[in-house]
């Protein structure tokens, strides 16, 4: 029994010790990797949108390339490689003048990276690159750029596996055991001695294998195991002898950094840990003495406690069965350490009304229950956005008081909100007197086109009602022209790593807001609302709406014409998608 309680301790001591250490390593290596991988996506739209002139700035788009540099300090490499083979490269330690142009046009290894990223949309990892220059080995992220449907090159970033390796050091530092990360099984991405003069790449070679880092043990990984189990999903541990030494090599893999697979380790002598054992156990009995009066101490405060603690844990539950729309501010305790911890639980719900405040309810919902971060993170979805503008706004505003002004715009805002929140959209952001929304994200709505439709004439009705009673008190009516697009996306946490939206780019997004500004050509009359559909919205639609084709249009900064419908804001297509969702949701 004493042999089997202490293995079972043992077992219990190497889950805990690893899964400390493989924890606080992936929390490293996500720290360092994933921040590239954002500044990359917005230096990626920054390009693009600084290129749509006919003579790009060269100026300007070297001047985004340092400040991405400035921005990342984990980017050793930025690299803008365009369509006609002419490359932008900015280098971390070098000043601005210092940025390199080159005509890569004859570079078949440049030619194949474009051949690649033309087949892509968005960001991908690229493989693993020696870099005789750096004498490095450097991880790369790219992106491909495409204007108006255009392919016109791709954006690189560079990270170098040294980056791991001292992240690999600091780790050691804090934790015994050897850490390494492999790439794949058979070579060594990064472990504590490779160091900064030698990392252990060459050309051709861009990795050391196993037998190559100098460490006998790690050689020895994939040996056959004395003893091998697994802790969960991508994770396990085994042991193996190594000149009749045992050691535990516990692993986690990690499939987020391109297709080849990278896996964290860590591996311990085993008479290490079983003095480890030894020591905690010591430890333990030492402690039992404090540990039973400190029950008895807790069992008697328990009482003065239970009642203030338990009031916080029941707002704690409201407010997350609400949907964190629900506060309650709790009264204060006698007792400090409670009272602190109310006045943070209240300052924490002020928090949460300015957050749901600035944040999209709907995303705000999805990152509560998504610690993890996996909602936001950047895709392609095809989704339907909508533009709402208020028509003639500018004048009326030059009349009205400022705070005038800021009441009928929040009033209005209110009406459009409620109609987009009541169809489970995503009121994206309010530029001056206009409203970006979009539907099939963060959750996917299989009918997002509906969904937008049943939204802008329920927006259309409460303004045929708020336009009654502005009527009514001799103010002026308030009238509306609206865009709505279905098409893909790019979407997800979009911005800095210091500051960030979560919001969607794309051709459809523009397409949306000129479809918008095309109501004041293609309708003139003096209705509530003019909504203007694209074609490929309408093939969303059931039929029997009351839609009129307006023609087929050629919008600014798109290429190709488009065909636009305009949809009545009478009840009856109101009334016929309502009627459509109800038999959905109730089969």
């Amino acid at each position: 029994m004493d042999f089997v309680a202490g293995r079972s301790a043992t077992l219990v001591l190497i889950r805990e010790k690893g899964e400390l250490v493989l924890s606080g390593l992936e929390r490293s290596v996500r720290d360092l990797m994933l921040p590239a991988e954002s500044q990359l996506a917005f230096l990626a739209g920054a390009v693009t949108q600084a290129g749509r002139t006919d003579e790009p700035d060269q100026t300007r788009i070297i001047d985004l390339l340092t400040g991405g540099l400035a921005a990342a300090p984990q980017i050793a490499r930025l690299v803008l490689l365009e369509a006609s083979g002419r490359a932008l490269i900015v280098q971390r330690g070098a000043d601005r003048s210092a940025a390199l142009v080159l005509d890569l046009s004859g570079d078949p290894s440049a030619q194949r990276g474009l051949e690649e990223a033309s087949r892509t949309v968005g960001g991908y990892w690229g493989e693993l690159i020696y870099d005789e220059v750096l004498r490095r080995t450097l991880i790369n992220r790219r992106y491909s750029l495409w204007r108006d449907g255009r392919f016109v090159g791709v954006l690189a970033s560079f990270v170098t596996t040294g980056r791991l390796s001292d992240t690999i050091a600091q780790e050691s530092a804090e934790f015994t055991g050897t850490q390494f990360i492999l790439f794949d099984r058979d070579h060594v991405l990064a472990h504590a001695r490779m160091t900064e003069a030698e990392r252990g790449g060459r050309p051709g070679a861009p990795l050391p294998t196993l037998a190559a880092v100098g460490d006998p043990v790690l050689a020895a990984i994939w040996s056959p195991p004395v003893e091998a189990r697994v802790l969960g999903r991508d994770a396990g541990f085994h042991v193996i002898a190594v000149e009749g030494e045992r050691f535990i090599f516990l692993e986690r893999v990690l499939h987020n950094f391109g297709p080849v697979p990278w896996r964290l380790g860590v591996y311990y002598r085993a008479s290490d840990l079983g003095q480890e054992l030894r020591t905690l156990l010591r430890s333990a009995l030492a402690g039992v003495g404090v540990l039973v009066a400190a029950v008895i101490c807790a069992i008697l405060l328990g009482r003065r406690l239970a009642r203030p603690i338990r009031r916080v844990a029941q707002a704690a539950n409201t407010l997350q069965s609400s949907g964190y729309s629900r506060f309650e501010m709790l009264p204060g305790s006698h007792v400090r350490e409670i009272d602190d911890q109310i006045r943070a639980f209240n300052a924490m719900q002020a928090g949460l009304r300015w957050f749901r405040a600035y944040v999209p309810r709907t995303v705000v919902r999805r990152l509560m229950t998504d610690p993890d971060g996996a909602t936001a993170a950047s895709k392609l979805r095809d989704v339907t956005v909508m533009f709402t503008d208020i028509v003639g706004f500018t004048s009326m505003s030059e009349t009205m008081e400022a705070g005038d002004t800021a009441a009928l715009l929040n009033h209005h805002f209110e009406i459009v909100t409620r109609a987009v929140e009541d169809e489970t959209g995503t009121v994206d952001k309010f530029i001056g007197d206009s409203v970006m929304a979009f539907w099939n994200a963060p959750k996917h709505q299989p009918d997002h086109a509906e969904r937008a439709v049943r939204a802008v004439l329920a927006i259309a009705q409460a303004l045929r009602v708020d336009n009654a009673e502005r009527i009514a008190s001799g103010r002026q009516p308030i009238r509306i022209r609206v865009g709505i697009h279905t098409g893909p996306v790019v979407v997800g946490n979009i911005g800095a790593s210091g500051r960030i939206n979560y919001t969607i780019v794309g051709d459809t997004v523009n397409t949306a807001q000129r479809l918008q500004g095309l109501g004041r050509e293609v309708c003139r009359d003096t209705r509530d609302a003019t909504i203007l559909l694209s074609g490929a919205t309408v093939e969303q639609l059931p039929s029997g709406l009351a839609l009129e084709f307006a023609g087929t249009f050629n919008l600014r900064g798109r290429a190709g014409p488009i065909d636009v419908y305009q949809l009545g804001t009478s009840v009856e297509p109101a009334a016929s998608l309502a009627a459509r969702a109800a038999v959905a949701r109730d089969p």
